[in-house]
């Protein structure tokens, strides 16, 4: 009977220790991903201090990242106002600072 409840005890521990350690490596990863978004939209202001106007491919190139994450930094940075789209669609649309 001891075991059993020895057992039970250690079991209980472990999950909520595991948990714990989820829980906070899931933390990290948000951290981590939210830091990696704000470097790579404020490389996306640098380059555009140091050029009239960038396109989708060139910050994908520069910031080493996919199409989809660059379109994600560039409308967000679009929306706080502080870029602004050239163009509707394809190749044409490019980037300037406002």
């Amino acid at each position: 009977m001891a075991l059993i409840i020895t057992f039970v005890i250690g079991f209980i521990a472990g999950f909520i220790v595991a948990k714990f350690v989820l829980k906070n490596k899931a933390a990290d990863f948000i951290d981590e991903q939210i830091r990696n978004k704000e470097e790579g939209k404020k490389k996306i202001i640098e380059l555009l201090n140091g050029k009239d106007k960038i396109t989708n491919d060139e910050a994908e190139e520069i910031l080493g990242v996919s199409n989809a994450t660059v379109e994600r930094y560039l409308n967000e940075l679009e929306a706080e106002g502080a870029i602004k789209q050239v163009g509707e669609t394809g190749r044409g649309v490019y980037y300037v600072k406002k």
